[in-house]
């Protein structure tokens, strides 16, 4: 996954499952000494959710 990406939810029991978005970002949570603990994917979804972060696990890349 990369910024630009085409992305859509994976989890079918969501109800915006036909959204389609872009990321636009990545945000990486690190710990005190600097470690990343969690990264997180910055999804533009519509003018209503603009910059939406995230798991990179619940996200489908569909533009190949």
């Amino acid at each position: 996954m990369k910024v630009g990406d085409l992305v859509r939810s994976k989890d079918k029991y969501s109800p915006d499952t036909d959204w389609i978005g872009i990321v636009i970002d990545f945000h990486t949570v690190v710990d005190a000494y600097g470690e990343p603990v969690d990264r997180y994917a910055v999804v533009c979804w519509n003018t209503k959710f603009p910059q939406e972060e995230e798991y990179l696990d619940s996200l489908e890349v569909i533009n190949g």
